[in-house]
C-alpha cells in the first residue's frame, strides 16, 4: 500500500465503482458501517463501545503496559518525530524559550491536579459560585472548570518565578474557561472581574 502504482490503482477502482477515491468516502458504505455497528454494538462507531474501549485497553494492557499507545514513550517519541520529519511539528529544540517553560509548567500542573479537584469545594475562584455541575457540559463549553494559574504563566516567565512554584497547589485554583481567558496573562491581584 505504500506504493504509488498500487495507491493510484486503488484510487482509479474506487473511483469507478464507488465514484470516490476512498472507500471510506462513499455515503452508502458510510451508512452501511453505522448499521452495523449499531446492530453489533448499539452505537454508530465501534470506537464508542465499551466493549471495544475494554478491549483496546486490555490488549495494550498486555502488549505496552499501558492503557494507551500514546502513554508508551517509543511509541511517542516516534510520532514526535514522524511529524517532525513531516514538517508538522517543530522539534523540541526549535521552539521559544517561553514555550518550553510553559510546557514545563503545564506538565507539573497536571502532576497536583487530583490533589486540586480532591480540595477543591466545587466554587469558583474568583466569584465564588458553586460551578461543579459545569463538569456536565462540553469540555468546549465557556462554563466549563479549568484550571487556573493565579500567577499566570506568561508573568512567571517573565519574573523568572521557578516552575515548581508555579505549578504548587499554592498558585493554582479553579474557575471557568471564559474567566481564565479573560485573565489572560495578569496575576490574581490584577484581575477585576
Amino acid at each position: 500500500m505504500q506504493n504509488d502504482k498500487v495507491k493510484e490503482k486503488g484510487k482509479q477502482t474506487n473511483l469507478k465503482k464507488y465514484g470516490v477515491e476512498n472507500v471510506s468516502q462513499n455515503e452508502e458504505i458510510k451508512k452501511k458501517k453505522v448499521k452495523t455497528s449499531i446492530k453489533n454494538y448499539s452505537v454508530e462507531h465501534p470506537q464508542q463501545s465499551n466493549i471495544i474501549s475494554e478491549k483496546m485497553i486490555n490488549t495494550n494492557m498486555k502488549k505496552l503496559g499501558v492503557p494507551y499507545p500514546m502513554m508508551f514513550e517509543k511509541i511517542k517519541e516516534k510520532v514526535y518525530k514522524t511529524n517532525v520529519k513531516n514538517n508538522r511539528w517543530t522539534s523540541y529544540e526549535e521552539r521559544s524559550e517561553f514555550y518550553k517553560y510553559s510546557l514545563s509548567v503545564c506538565k507539573y500542573t497536571l502532576k497536583n491536579k487530583k490533589e486540586l479537584l480532591d480540595k477543591w469545594n466545587g466554587c469558583d475562584y474568583y466569584t465564588g459560585e458553586n460551578i461543579l455541575e459545569n463538569f456536565n457540559l462540553d469540555s468546549n463549553n465557556k462554563e466549563y472548570p479549568t484550571i487556573d494559574h493565579k500567577i499566570s504563566i506568561k508573568y512567571g516567565f517573565d519574573n523568572n518565578i521557578s516552575i515548581e512554584k508555579l505549578s504548587s497547589l499554592d498558585n493554582l485554583c479553579i474557575t471557568t474557561r471564559s474567566r481564565n481567558s479573560s485573565k489572560g496573562e495578569k496575576i490574581e491581584t490584577e484581575f477585576n472581574i
